[in-house]
């Protein structure tokens, strides 16, 4: 087992070095670009520095660089009426925010992108917008609302066929059901999650 270990950590510096790669060539790329693209690069470096900083442990430690490229991405984007770059920026925002435990600040962006994505039928990323922002609202023990945004995650989910995030939003909403009393209703999501 502490063989298993040795090599990780002896290979966390090659995972390490490989994104830095990519967020330079990100950070390159940028200075050439102009607009949508232009915000559409922050919004990938600001997903690099924050999702991707470690990506094989996890660990997020590029949160303020993320935040700045994100903001950069929301102002640019508000310029020129940009709704796409807006709605992701915010996205990024809230994805920061409710990793940090700043759970009505990620709410507050994932209220402000989720009309962006619907307006703009940006489906998937809508679906997802409300997965992430139920999962806040229930932290904050809005089980109700919690429960209300999974389900209007949960059709996208049906329509693509993606039997996990199904599946995943289904046991959430048992989450919502057992956090309030409701356990029969619970169990029956619950089961359905199961069978899928």
């Amino acid at each position: 087992m502490t063989f298993k270990w040795l090599i990780l950590f002896l290979m966390l510096p090659l995972f390490s070095l490989s994104q830095l790669q990519k967020i330079d060539s990100l950070s390159n790329l940028l200075a050439s670009l102009k607009d949508s693209s232009r915000i559409d690069y922050l919004n990938k470096l600001s997903v690099e520095y924050y999702i991707n900083a470690l990506s094989e442990t996890y660990i997020n430690v590029q949160t303020d660089s993320a935040i700045w490229f994100a903001t950069n991405a929301q102002r640019e984007a508000a310029k020129l009426n940009y709704k796409k770059g807006i709605a992701e920026a915010l996205q990024n925002l809230g994805e920061i925010a409710r990793d940090r435990n700043d759970f009505s600040t990620a709410e507050n962006y994932f209220n402000q992108s989720i009309p962006l994505f619907e307006k703009i039928h940006l489906r998937e990323r809508y679906s997802w917008a409300h997965l992430t922002l139920g999962f806040c609202l229930y932290m904050q023990g809005k089980f109700l609302d919690a429960k209300i945004a999974y389900e209007l995650a949960l059709p996208y989910c049906v329509q693509v066929d993606n039997k996990e995030r199904q599946s995943m939003l289904l046991r959430l909403i048992s989450l919502t059901y057992s956090a309030r009393g409701y356990y029969e209703k619970a169990f029956e999501n619950t089961l359905q999650a199961i069978r899928i």
